[in-house]
């Protein structure tokens, strides 16, 4: 994978979700938000993330964050 690739992260991340490795996976998109910040798609599957991972408070700033990103 190329580590500065937001695609490549964001796409890593979601199999990590896949395969259930949750914790792994949040790590992994906190870090395709930061190359791509103005890309909501990031945002949104840790705001899913996080409620499977009953993180409720957590879950609706981050679905939050994706739509206000989104609107930019």
């Amino acid at each position: 994978m190329a580590p500065d690739d937001p695609d490549a992260t964001y796409y890593l991340g979601e199999a990590q979700q896949g395969v259930g490795d949750l914790a792994g996976a949040l790590r992994t998109l906190e870090r395709a938000a930061l190359l791509a910040p103005s890309n909501p798609r990031a945002f949104k599957l840790m705001g899913r993330l996080l409620d499977r991972m009953g993180r409720t408070d957590d879950a609706r700033a981050m679905h939050q964050r994706a739509r206000t990103v989104g609107m930019s």
